[in-house]
């Protein structure tokens, strides 16, 4: 056993653990420019996007003065604005104004329906979840989904043909001819010429003859804008729809791509030809006709032509040929003398053959 002595002289040699001299302002110090350089990255990191760039709403060029918006005239149904979302295509407000509240409301419709696509192709069947955007139906489905939103009443009146669940494109077709201009109580109202179309209304044509190989009744479409003549194409009405296809239709992009096909309006009418389309007979009985000889087709009246800044605003059609689905694009319209329409060009503006068949333009009241 250790006496006092013995463990006071081992505690004498055990080294002693010495404080470092002037620690304390050292460690502040380096808290202190741990800290400033924390700050320097903290301030060099960018400010994280809330939508990821490949995700971003496609946006159209800055549209010039003459298709901005324009102010509603008095008694008029403003459309909609675009929603912010991501949409097929895109969705230029022309400032074009729908002509009654059921035709504003069908477009307004529309242009939340295309914010909301996310997964889409043409099918004859009916697959819609709005939660995930997905679209999996035909040109009537898509119009029928619209009127059920919007007008169920009119959907309910729509002359079905056969023992079919949904309306055809040929049951709509009927359904606008039946009404009339003054309308036969179903909501539907029956306009005459071209130069009459605004947004949200209907056009719907019955397939043509030289495509009877097909299993379609004809097509269906919602107007998003008010139609203008086509400067490449003498006579050729461009008009944006929002449809339900298989194919794309024309876009700016698809028509300086093809050049500008069959520029009649550059040069002089040929000795003997006439720059007119001769009248279907039968045509507003809703009766496809037999395809005419090719011919210049007539300016059609009441159109202005579509400016530079027009064509530039134009909805661009993405849809891939063979699955398709909902979306924008262009069709292009063929008149006669008086201003009816008697044929089309699936991708207006694009097209270099047009397809003479009953085409009805509608109105919801």
């Amino acid at each position: 056993m250790c006496t006092d002595g013995e463990r006071r002289a081992a505690a004498r040699a055990m080294p002693v653990p010495r404080r470092p001299e002037h620690s304390g302002p050292i460690v502040c110090m380096t808290m202190f420019l741990l800290l400033v350089c924390l700050l320097v990255l903290l301030a060099g990191l960018p400010t994280a996007p809330a939508v990821a760039a490949d995700e971003a709403a496609p946006q159209a060029a800055a549209a010039p003065s003459d298709v901005m918006p324009a102010p509603a005239p008095s008694g008029s149904v403003s459309p909609a604005p675009a929603p912010s979302g991501r949409i097929i295509g895109h969705m230029p407000n022309f400032g074009d104004q729908p002509a009654t509240e059921g035709a504003g409301a069908l477009y307004a419709e529309a242009v939340r329906m295309l914010s909301q696509v996310r997964e889409t192709r043409y099918t004859g069947s009916y697959v819609v979840d709005e939660e995930k955007g997905r679209y999996e139906l035909n040109c009537s489905g898509f119009l029928a989904m619209l009127l059920y939103e919007v007008s169920p009443e009119t959907l309910a009146t729509v002359d079905r043909s056969g023992k079919h669940y949904r309306p055809r494109a040929e049951d709509f077709h009927r359904s606008i001819l039946r009404a009339g201009p003054q309308g036969d109580g179903t909501g539907w109202l029956r306009l005459e010429r071209v130069s009459d179309l605004r947004p949200g209304d209907v056009v719907a044509w019955l397939r043509p003859a030289e495509r009877s190989a097909s299993s379609a009744t004809g097509h269906v479409m919602v107007a998003l804008a008010s139609p203008r003549l086509n400067p490449a194409r003498l006579g050729e009405v461009l008009l944006p729809v929002a449809d339900c296809t298989l194919s794309p239709h024309g876009d700016l992009a698809a028509m300086h791509e093809a050049g500008s096909p069959e520029p009649e309006a550059a040069r002089p009418p040929q000795q003997g030809s006439e720059a007119t389309l001769e009248p279907v007979p039968g045509a507003a009985l809703g009766q496809p006709q037999p395809l005419e000889v090719e011919a210049s087709p007539a300016i059609a009246p009441g159109i202005e032509r579509g400016s530079a800044a027009w064509l530039a605003a134009l909805p661009r059609d993405t849809r891939e040929p063979g699955i398709g689905g909902v979306g924008t694009g262009v069709i292009g319209l063929a008149t006669d003398a008086a201003g009816r329409p008697v044929a089309y060009w699936w991708r207006g503006g694009v097209s270099r053959h047009r397809l003479v068949t009953s085409i009805m333009l509608g109105r919801l009241e």
